[in-house]
C-alpha cells in the first residue's frame, strides 16, 4: 500500500482538558478474576503466533484507568500472560513508578490520560523498553527525520 497522508500527531488525539478522577478504591487488592471473553484470548494467541513467526515478541500492557481497570481484570490478564509465556506490564500496578495525578492527568474523569498524563505513560514505556530490550537504532533513518519534524510541528 502507498500511504500519502502524513499526520503530525501519528494518531494521537492531543488534549489538555482536565477532568479529575475519583481514585478511591482504584486497584483495591483482590484475588478474584474477571472473566475474559474467549474471543479476546483467541486474538491474543493469534497475535503471539504472528509476532513469533515474524521474529517479534508480544508484550501485553495496560494503561492507567480508574474507570475501566481493576485488580480483578489485572489478575485475569496476568494469568493469560503467564499461561502463554508473555510479558505483561500493567501500568495500573505501578503507582510508585508512574506518578499519575488523578486530579490533573486525565481528560475524562479517569478513563483516558490528557497530554500531561500521556507524557508520563509514554515516558515510562519508552524507558521500560529501552532498559529491557535491544532495538535497532534508527536515528539516521529518513523515517526518524519525519517523526522529528512532526514532533517539532506540534
Amino acid at each position: 500500500m502507498n500511504y500519502t497522508n502524513i499526520s503530525a500527531t501519528k494518531g494521537y488525539d492531543p488534549c489538555t482538558d482536565i477532568k479529575p478522577a475519583d481514585d478511591s478504591g482504584y486497584m483495591a487488592p483482590s484475588d478474584e478474576k474477571e472473566p475474559v471473553a474467549p474471543i479476546n484470548r483467541l486474538y491474543v494467541e493469534k497475535m503471539k503466533k504472528l509476532c513469533g513467526s515474524n521474529g517479534a515478541q508480544l508484550i501485553l500492557f495496560s494503561t492507567p484507568s480508574t474507570v475501566n481497570w481493576t485488580s480483578q481484570k489485572h489478575n485475569s490478564i496476568q494469568e493469560i500472560a503467564d499461561e502463554l509465556g508473555l510479558e505483561y506490564v500493567d501500568m495500573n500496578m505501578l503507582r510508585e513508578d508512574i506518578a499519575i495525578d488523578w486530579q490533573t492527568d486525565t481528560r475524562d474523569g479517569g478513563d483516558h490520560m490528557n497530554d500531561t498524563g500521556a507524557k508520563k505513560v509514554t515516558s515510562y514505556l519508552g524507558r521500560y523498553i529501552s532498559e529491557n530490550y535491544t532495538l535497532p537504532a534508527h536515528k539516521d533513518d529518513a523515517v526518524r527525520e519525519q517523526w522529528d519534524k512532526a514532533a517539532e510541528s506540534r
